[in-house]
């Protein structure tokens, strides 16, 4: 199978590229043939062997995406009769709409990726009702007129079927994964000897961007309950975003800051040195957002693949950490119940042994990025097979 893949950004530090690169890894050690086409004001420098071609982009405010997707059309028009790919794979972006009209044009399939609900998403950002409606129309017509369609969680899946009208079998779940060699268990006390960290304290860990919908500020709220408990856990923040500066005041504010590390943004490949130097790990979401587009997050899958357990909120999507006995969900937004649960986990190391050991086997049967993409690979075969029938 020959795909083309298409992305509107292609950056070192974002879930989204994990997913595309993962996916394009996988796709190609399962034999496929897949080439990437992504902007090029963002390089990628991970995995050199990927066959990325960088689409020419002009940084001009609101018409960069737009500009983006004239030269995406050029390029795969470029590469179409020397590759001839049997389908197109997009993720869908703010204007994804080049991938479409090509796959219309040349008569081959496309299928498109849902990691979110960015109508959702914008309305939180507050973005301008134009280009909201933009964005809806966009997606409307991808919607209906895409051979397939799939959404990482269920809840997605239910909201693009109501909003659009769209067939029910047309869109199919497919969460998220973890890379079961990138983030595999190692000895605590090396780990954290390799990030000097203090091996007589306890770790309580985050990863990921520190944006509103993550709540942190919910964890911030936990750290004194947790500290009055027992007095050596430090907070480990690992990430970076728009909420950094506020939740550094918060900390200071509440006179935490010998307990809170900080530290920015972090290489995907060393993200897992961290997780190993932890002793418990957490993502304490909000609801809102998170509750309506449900949630399957590559931070959990990544806590679960490094033998980690896990306290988290009882958000949808997030069951299988109960169902798996991988760690403890809490009620979100409620700093005393996550506090119980830290404090038990860090007080029982049988019962976060155990928990970690339940994680690490449930993604690696179930969740690491090849068994995903033998799931896309097959959804997408089988969608070229019912368009050649057709």
């Amino acid at each position: 199978m020959k795909v083309f893949i298409t992305c509107e950004t292609l950056s070192e530090r974002t879930a989204q590229t994990t997913q595309i690169i993962e996916m394009a890894t996988n796709f190609e050690k399962l034999g496929h043939q897949v080439q990437i086409f992504c902007p090029s004001n963002r390089k990628y420098g991970g995995n050199k062997r990927l066959n990325l071609i960088y689409v020419p982009t002009v940084n001009v405010f609101m018409l960069t995406s737009i500009i983006y997707q004239l030269f995406l059309l050029i390029c795969i028009s470029i590469y179409y009769p020397i590759s001839k790919p049997n389908i197109i794979y997009t993720r869908m972006g703010i204007f994804s709409l080049t991938p479409l009209f090509f796959s219309k044009i040349f008569k081959i399939p496309h299928i498109i990726r849902f990691g979110d609900d960015i109508v959702e998403d914008m309305k939180i950002q507050n973005k301008n009702p134009f280009f909201v409606a933009i964005y809806k129309i966009i997606e409307s017509i991808n919607c209906k007129f895409s051979s397939k369609i799939t959404a990482v969680t269920s809840n997605i899946k239910d909201t693009l079927q109501k909003r659009w009208l769209i067939p029910f079998d047309k869109i199919v779940v497919i969460p998220n994964g973890a890379n079961i060699e990138v983030f595999i268990g190692e000895d605590i006390k090396e780990a954290r000897n390799k990030l000097n960290l203090k091996e007589e304290c306890y770790y309580v860990e985050f990863v990921g961007g520190l944006e509103r919908w993550q709540g942190l500020e919910y964890l911030i709220r936990t750290a004194p309950l947790v500290l009055k408990q027992i007095s050596n856990v430090k907070f480990l923040i690992v990430g970076d975003g728009v909420m950094k500066d506020r939740l550094i005041k918060m900390v200071k504010k509440l006179n935490f800051e010998n307990s809170f590390i900080f530290t920015g943004s972090i290489p995907y490949k060393e993200i897992s040195k961290y997780v190993n130097a932890s002793d418990v790990c957490v993502a304490p979401f909000i609801r809102g957002r998170n509750e309506k587009m449900g949630l399957s997050p590559l931070k959990i899958y990544e806590y679960l693949a490094c033998g980690k357990p896990v306290v988290c909120s009882r958000i949808p999507g997030l069951e299988l950490i109960e169902d798996h006995s991988a760690g403890l969900l809490v009620e979100p937004e409620n700093p005393e119940e996550f506090a119980n649960a830290i404090i038990k986990l860090l007080k029982n190391k049988e019962l976060r042994e155990k928990m970690g050991t339940n994680g690490r086997k449930y993604v690696v049967e179930n969740c690491s990025w090849e068994i995903v993409a033998r799931k896309v690979a097959k959804m997408c075969q089988d969608t070229i097979m019912e368009c050649k029938r057709s």
